[in-house]
């Protein structure tokens, strides 16, 4: 998982962030097919902006399980 200070400025963001991706994934990895996954942000976000994120990383997680 990488997320920059350049993509989230404070710790307690790119914090969140993880925690939350770490958690989504930990409930779908008995569904998933055995694979690696790399979580990069590739653009600046804000503490608006995490649901958003979450909710993107969620369906990319469907999509593999589908």
């Amino acid at each position: 998982m990488m997320i920059g200070k350049k993509n989230a400025r404070t710790a307690v963001l790119r914090n969140a962030v993880k925690r939350r991706i770490r958690e989504q994934f930990r409930l779908r990895q008995t569904q998933l097919p055995p694979s690696q996954y790399v979580v990069r942000l590739s653009t600046a976000i804000s503490a608006k902006d995490v649901q958003a994120v979450i909710a993107e990383w969620m369906g990319a997680l469907e999509h593999d399980v589908a």
